[in-house]
């Protein structure tokens, strides 16, 4: 099942997480797993997300989610610069037990321009969008050191897997 915020196609389920009525809806739907992807950095409070998706899950569900860990700021549309390590993100849901996690190392961003020219379209607006970004606050400027590191060797993520109590 695909949910978003706005039904589209290849949505099955639209609806605000933030949203309790809604969140009682999903709970109906007794959801034995969840995988959230590189989402928490694309809302304003990851802990609130993160609690509604904790919400949802079944006893004995599974939920596994990423997020950023080394990559550059990406509106899509908005980027909060969210990027925690493995302990910051597993904070987020006390309530389940962890069974796996990782930081995962993935493709550099020089690899991810060459790949393809859509993928340099998209960096090269990443890059005009973040030139042009002195209005809003998106936290300290990265040190060089880690900036080289995610344009030549590697980007990564945070990833856990965790499971609800039977």
């Amino acid at each position: 099942m695909h949910h978003d915020l706005e039904p589209t196609a290849g949505v099955d389920i639209a609806g605000d997480l933030t949203d309790s009525a809604f969140l009682t809806s999903l709970e109906e739907l007794e959801i034995r797993s969840v995988m959230c992807c590189n989402v928490l950095e694309h809302v304003p409070d990851p802990a609130q997300v993160a609690a509604a998706i904790e919400r949802v899950v079944s006893p004995g569900g599974y939920l596994l989610v990423t997020v950023p860990r080394r990559y550059p700021y990406h509106p899509g549309p908005i980027d909060t610069l969210f990027r925690p390590t493995v302990g910051e993100l597993r904070l987020l849901f006390p309530t389940l037990t962890v069974t796996s996690s990782a930081e995962v190392r993935c493709e550099s961003l020089i690899g991810y321009l060459l790949a393809s020219p859509t993928k340099r379209a998209s960096l090269a607006h990443g890059v005009r969008t973040l030139a042009n970004r002195d209005s809003e606050p998106h936290g300290p400027p990265r040190p060089f050191r880690e900036t080289a590191r995610m344009a030549v060797l590697s980007t990564a993520v945070s990833a856990i897997v965790l499971q609800a109590s039977a």
